[in-house]
């Protein structure tokens, strides 16, 4: 049946997903607490440059 994998994919995937905000909710966020501003922006800045070309590219999957 076709129903296990998709289940089992589903899984996988939420679970990478939560993962990956968790990181970023314990780790990222911390990081640009200690970091000056400027640096915050310069880094944000290219992470949203990045961040664009990847979403596009994600989008279609969904």
């Amino acid at each position: 049946m076709l129903v296990r994998p998709v289940k089992a994919f589903a899984l996988l995937s939420t679970g990478l997903l939560s993962g990956a905000f968790g990181y970023g909710a314990v780790n990222v966020a911390h990081a640009f607490r200690i970091v000056p501003l400027d640096v915050r922006l310069t880094f944000h800045t290219a992470l949203m440059q990045v961040n664009g070309v990847v979403m596009q590219t994600l989008m279609p999957w969904r």
